[in-house]
C-alpha cells in the first residue's frame, strides 16, 4: 500500500514542479525582455502563451486525479496569462481592469467546468472576487460607498457557492468554506459603512442559512460559519451600541459567551444527526475529484 501510494504521489509532485518551473521560466524569459518588445508583440507573446497553457491542460486530461489537478494549474495559469493579454491590449492612461479580469474569470470557468478539481474551484472563487472588484470600479466608482456594490456582488456569489456546494456541484466542504467566508466578508463590508443595522441583519441571515444547510448536511465550515457570524456580530452590535472601552469590552465578553455556548450547542447537534442510520458522510459529486 505504501509503494502504491508513493506511486500516486511522486507522479504528482514532479507534475506541479513541472508546471511551475514552465511558469517561472517563461515570466523570467519574458520579463527581462519585456520592455523591449513593442505593445502588439506584448499583446501577441501573452496571447499565444495563454493559449498553449490551456491546449497543454487540455493534452494533460481528465484521465486521473492527478491528471485533473495538473490540468487545472495549467487551465488557471492560462487565465491569467489572458488577463495579461487584455490588459496589455488596453493599456492606456485611465483604462481599468474590468474586461481583462472578465476574460481571464471565463477562462477560469472554462478550467473548473472541464476539470471539477478543488484548484480549479478555489481559481474560481479568486477571479470572481477580483470580478467583484472590478465591476464596482468600472461602473459604480461614482456611487457613495460603493463598497457596499461589491458587499452585494459578494453575497450573490455567497449564495451560488452554497447552492452549488448543497447540491454537490462544487466539493461541499470546501464550497462552504468559500460560501461562508464570501458571506462574511460581505457582512464585514456592509458594517465598515453607515448600513451597520443591514450588517446585523446579514450576520442573521447568514447564522439562519448555516443552520439550515447544516441540519440537512452537516459539514464543519458551517458550524464555523455559522458560530462566527453569531459571535462577531453581537461583538459589534453591543459595542457599537454602547461605545468606548468599556463597550469593546462587554462586547468581546458576550461574544465570548456566545462562542462558547453556541459552540457546544452546534457541536451535540452535530453529535446527534450522526446517529446510526443517518450519514453525514461528505461526499463528492460523481466525476469529482474526492477529498
Amino acid at each position: 500500500v505504501i509503494q502504491e501510494g508513493k506511486r500516486r504521489i511522486l507522479p504528482e509532485v514532479a507534475g506541479y514542479l513541472g508546471a511551475l518551473f514552465i511558469v517561472i521560466a517563461l515570466t523570467l524569459i519574458i520579463g527581462n525582455q519585456w520592455n523591449h518588445i513593442a505593445k502588439w508583440g506584448k499583446v501577441s507573446l501573452a496571447g499565444l502563451i495563454a493559449i498553449l497553457l490551456f491546449f497543454a491542460s487540455l493534452i494533460v486530461g481528465t484521465d486521473s486525479l492527478v491528471r485533473r489537478r495538473l490540468a487545472s494549474i495549467f487551465a488557471l495559469a492560462s487565465a491569467a496569462a489572458t488577463t495579461m493579454t487584455i490588459a496589455t491590449l488596453e493599456s492606456r492612461q485611465g483604462s481599468h481592469l474590468f474586461f481583462p479580469i472578465l476574460a481571464g474569470w471565463i477562462v477560469a470557468i472554462a478550467g473548473w467546468a472541464l476539470y471539477h478539481s478543488i484548484i480549479g474551484e478555489l481559481g474560481l472563487a479568486g477571479f470572481s472576487v477580483l470580478f467583484s472588484v472590478a465591476l464596482t470600479t468600472e461602473y459604480f466608482n461614482l456611487v457613495k460607498q460603493n463598497q457596499l456594490v461589491i458587499a452585494l456582488i459578494m453575497l450573490i456569489m455567497s449564495g451560488i457557492w452554497l447552492w452549488f456546494s448543497y447540491h454537490q456541484i462544487f466539493h461541499r466542504t470546501v464550497g462552504n468554506s468559500l460560501g461562508m467566508a464570501m458571506f462574511f466578508v460581505g457582512g464585514q463590508l456592509v458594517f465598515a459603512s453607515s448600513y451597520r443595522f443591514v450588517a446585523y441583519l446579514i450576520a442573521i441571515v447568514m447564522a439562519i442559512v448555516a443552520s439550515w444547510i447544516f441540519a440537512k448536511t452537516p459539514d464543519a465550515p458551517l458550524l464555523i460559519g455559522g458560530i462566527v457570524a453569531i459571535t462577531v456580530g453581537t461583538g459589534e452590535l453591543v459595542g457599537d451600541t454602547l461605545g468606548g472601552t468599556l463597550g469593546a469590552a462587554i462586547g468581546l465578553l458576550v461574544a465570548g459567551i456566545i462562542f462558547v455556548t453556541s459552540g457546544v450547542y452546534w457541536l451535540n447537534k452535530s453529535r446527534k444527526s450522526r446517529t446510526p442510520g443517518f450519514s453525514a458522510e461528505v461526499v463528492a459529486p460523481k466525476g469529482f475529484e474526492p477529498s
